[in-house]
């Protein structure tokens, strides 16, 4: 499958960088300004392993701004234990009537999240699961060929509130299948794959979700399965379907049918790997021209 070029720095992947830099850097340069004396380690992890919210933010602003090498595992594991109670606290609210109104910073939980991702330990991939979205989907190879099989599991129990997770999670699979090759998974994960494909094109899971579609059909794709995007085929020349679904988006369905039709011509190209790692490449570049205009400032 030929790669075709693709440039997170395009959006949403560009923003998610910049903005967890920005937060960061922001710190930095506050506490350079004003000079305020530096939590004790301990209060650290207190802050970070609140259930308050706000405390947790700023156990995370002071943590950030600590020297790698005084961030100690005790500071680590209430970083990791600051992310899964944000976890909860985000699905919680997302399984409520009110999900609209989640109450929190998305910079400061991105931050949060890109402390830990940044490790690139399989041993945390449990708590980065809920993060599987946010265009970021070649990032995960990183972690090594050991977090497939928890991330299959993830996606595959599509459990409630993790929704926008879970449709990412299709798109990481397929970059792992692209990536690491068909053949070195085993059956029973490829008919898992396979499962987690047709429960999204059948309207089994999320029936009214437009963009559940696209990643279920590329997938079907990378895993060779032409009867599900035959399947998938279908669907979308349904009307009545898709209105019983719910899924009115116009705009939307013109992207999934032109993804389908070139799945089934055979024709489908797709980011991998290797242009993740060029498009890492410049975003350093661009952080490094930030850091000196900031500098010389």
């Amino acid at each position: 499958m030929t790669a075709t070029p693709f440039r997170f720095s395009s959006l949403s992947a560009f923003l998610i960088v910049l903005s967890v830099f920005l937060l960061t850097a922001s710190v930095a340069s506050a506490q350079q300004k004003e000079s305020p004396l530096l939590l004790p380690k301990e209060e650290i992890v207190d802050y970070l392993t609140s259930e308050d919210r706000s405390d947790m933010v700023l156990g995370l602003n002071r943590y950030v701004v600590l020297p790698e090498e005084e961030r100690t595992p005790e500071l680590r594991e209430a970083l990791v234990e600051g992310l899964r109670k944000e976890n909860e606290r985000r699905r919680a609210f997302h399984l409520s009537d009110r999900s609209y109104l989640y109450e929190g910073d998305d910079t400061s939980a991105l931050a949060l999240v890109g402390e830990v991702k940044e490790w690139r330990d399989p041993a945390y991939i449990d708590v980065l699961l809920p993060w599987l979205c946010c265009g970021s989907e070649p990032v995960w190879i990183d972690f090594g060929r050991e977090v497939f099989r928890p991330i299959l599991d993830f996606v595959y129990a599509a459990e409630p509130g993790y929704e926008n997770s879970v449709i990412g999670g299709i798109g990481v699979l397929r970059i792992m299948v692209d990536y690491w090759g068909l053949d070195s998974f085993s059956d029973d994960e490829r008919e898992r794959m396979r499962q987690v494909v047709l429960r999204h094109i059948s309207g089994e899971y999320m029936p009214e979700r437009w963009d559940a579609l696209s990643p279920a059909i590329v997938l079907a794709y990378s895993l060779g399965e032409a009867d599900l995007l035959h399947v998938a085929q279908d669907v979308v020349n349904d009307e009545d379907e898709l209105r019983r679904r719910g899924i009115t988006y116009d705009d939307g369905m013109l992207l999934v049918r032109e993804r389908l039709s070139k799945a089934l011509a055979g024709t489908l190209k797709f980011p991998q790997y290797e242009d993740y790692l060029e498009w890492k490449k410049e975003v350093e570049q661009e952080m490094m021209e930030f850091r000196r205009l900031q500098d010389s400032e």
